[in-house]
């Protein structure tokens, strides 16, 4: 099923299949419990590489406020924030495109003090601030890297550092058994509130 089949089954069946502003709503709840149940399933069973999304971003020099005193590189674009794993990085790769260098992660306390550590100071280290990927002085020849992860917005296709408007007429990226759970707890959350209650929160037919 695709994302808008789903949504459509949950709108109609609540009588509200053409409420542009609830329809909008349903979706992000969907796109929600989705990142819900993955996050279960891969901490428990391992992470499934169907859901490992790839990225190339490209990297310049970070003037101004450096994290540490010294020559860094920065993603020029931000990315999409990763689901949320039992993992002590928030990448499950960021190296070389051809995955011959893997980069340590190290948080961004840390990394701010990387040149008074000598015995990693000069490895290949990155941190992340802000959804921005920062990498330190031992890359400055480095101009792209590859960045393997499992992001928690299935609305963007991720290709070559260009983020492509994902459609919600594409196959819905879940395993097929668990599209009935989503759309019961979709469901089961949307009845203890106003919005299918008498008391309905206001919608495009209201303010019409």
């Amino acid at each position: 099923m695709t994302l808008n089949e789903i949504v459509f089954q949950i709108t109609d069946s609540l009588d509200r299949p053409h409420d542009p502003i609830f329809t909008s709503r349903v979706a992000d709840m969907v796109m929600t419990n989705r990142n819900v149940l993955l996050h279960r399933l891969f901490d428990k069973n391992g992470i499934d590489s169907d859901y490992v999304q790839q990225l190339v971003i490209t990297l310049e020099p970070l003037i101004g406020n450096t994290p540490n005193g010294i020559n860094n590189l920065k993603s020029t674009t931000p990315v999409p924030k990763p689901l949320r794993l039992l993992t002590p990085t928030p990448y499950l790769f960021l190296g070389t495109i051809d995955h011959r260098v893997s980069y340590q992660y190290i948080k961004y306390p840390s990394f701010k003090h990387i040149a008074q550590l000598p015995l990693i100071g000069n490895g290949f280290k990155y941190t992340v601030d802000k959804d921005y990927p920062i990498i330190n002085k031992a890359n400055v020849g480095t101009t792209t890297l590859l960045i393997e992860y499992v992001s928690e917005r299935m609305d963007i296709k991720l290709s070559n550092s260009e983020y492509a408007t994902w459609s919600g007429d594409n196959q819905f990226p879940i395993y097929d058994e668990l599209i009935p759970t989503i759309i019961d707890m979709v469901r089961a959350s949307l009845r203890t509130t106003k919005d299918v209650a008498n008391e309905q929160i206001p919608t495009t037919k209201d303010q019409a």
